[in-house]
């Protein structure tokens, strides 16, 4: 209650007692050790596989990959040959990029607001609910043919996409969070002299960052995939458009290629966000008292 009081500006004496939570963190310099371990077993099964295989027409080794890419980073000729209007791998990847991280962050503001404030004002959440129980769960594969049909291969298509997903995601785990918060803390922060929208800023919104985080990261997995399907059915550009090409060539060192640095990229993205919000929700791990 110390640090509630304290994030609304009032002033209460410090408790003492209580576990301290930071004696059960994991130690920070062996955080990254399992990680690296699963990394090198898995190019160590990988090349024994290309070993065993011997084709790489049938499963390329991880050096041949490492030099499709580094060889295709620029530019592709084959890729230019095929027709995109982006022909090297790091202006394919800067498109998908664009659209998915610009798509999903549009998304998740929205998705945070209004699932907050469908969990304390019930006449946003009968306007919400409906749309999210229908849409939300149609899947990426039904949804993707639709914004090919309505917008063409643009970017428009897709972008909304990205955001209406992402924002249905993040909007049905912020209301859970915030419908799960008790009560008693927003009523103790009302006897502080917060009112609804402080108590909306200083109490639910901080109380529920932690599990909203897993909302923007499924989000932000789920238009991921989105926009690689909607590029694959039909695209000017895109990670999505240059394995649809590639893989109608029976190129699979620059498809596993392509998917790789896909997967680095989303992984990287995920890593940042992580720790963007952790950093918010500092205080939520810190010494708390009984």
């Amino acid at each position: 209650m110390t640090i509630l009081a304290s994030r609304l500006g009032a002033t209460t004496e410090p408790e003492t007692g209580g576990p301290d939570r930071r004696s059960s963190r994991a130690r920070p310099g062996t955080a990254w050790l399992w990680p690296l371990v699963g990394v090198i077993g898995f190019v160590l099964v990988w090349a024994l596989l290309a070993a065993l295989v011997r084709s790489s027409a049938v499963l390329p080794g991880p050096w041949e990959v490492a030099k499709n890419f580094a060889a295709n980073f620029n530019g592709s000729p084959a890729l230019k040959y095929l027709g995109l209007d982006v022909t090297s791998y790091v202006g394919n990847l800067g498109y998908t990029g664009s659209i998915v991280l610009s798509g999903w962050l549009i998304g998740a503001v929205i998705g945070v607001v209004t699932g907050l404030a469908s969990a304390r004002t019930q006449w946003v959440r009968n306007l919400v609910e409906p749309v999210t129980t229908v849409f939300g769960v149609v899947p990426i594969l039904v949804a993707a043919p639709f914004a090919l049909v309505w917008f063409g291969t643009s970017t428009t298509g897709k972008f909304l996409l990205i955001v209406f997903f992402s924002a249905a995601t993040v909007l049905v785990v912020a209301q859970s969070a915030a419908l799960a918060l008790p009560l008693r803390y927003e009523e103790y922060a009302a006897t502080l002299g917060g009112g609804s929208s402080a108590r909306l800023r200083r109490v639910v919104f901080p109380a529920t960052l932690t599990t909203t985080l897993t909302g923007l990261r499924a989000a932000l997995g789920q238009a991921w995939g989105l926009e690689v399907v909607a590029e694959l059915l039909g695209a000017p550009a895109g990670i999505g458009r240059a394995i649809a090409v590639r893989a109608g060539t029976g190129d699979i060192a620059s498809v596993i290629a392509l998917i790789l640095a896909l997967g680095i990229l989303a992984l990287l993205c995920d890593a940042v966000l992580s720790l963007i919000v952790r950093q918010f929700a500092q205080w939520q791990t810190d010494k708390e008292p009984s």
